[in-house]
């Protein structure tokens, strides 16, 4: 597996993705990050969904509602998903 992000790191890297995901971020980023092929990244946005719904980042917060949901849940399930994507 590949370590992106050290475990020093990862309070540098939270406030990031936070950060992204309250404001409105080009949904390509979220797939380039998510392209690094770090599980933790993928899990470190998918359960930190509820900033981009918090801050009315609907686009977001549905995209990545649709791949958690691709990808065990991760607490979502498809009404969730539907409510954020239509």
């Amino acid at each position: 597996m590949n370590n992106l992000i050290d475990n020093d790191s990862w309070q540098d890297a939270e406030s990031i993705f936070e950060n992204l995901l309250e404001t409105q971020t080009d949904v390509k980023l979220f797939d380039y990050l998510r392209s690094l092929k770090d599980l933790a990244i993928d899990s470190k946005l998918y359960e930190r969904i509820y900033y981009a719904v918090r801050s009315g980042n609907l686009e977001t917060a549905g995209y990545l509602t649709a791949l958690a949901n691709k990808n065990g849940g991760y607490g979502y399930n498809k009404v969730h998903e539907d409510v954020l994507t239509q």
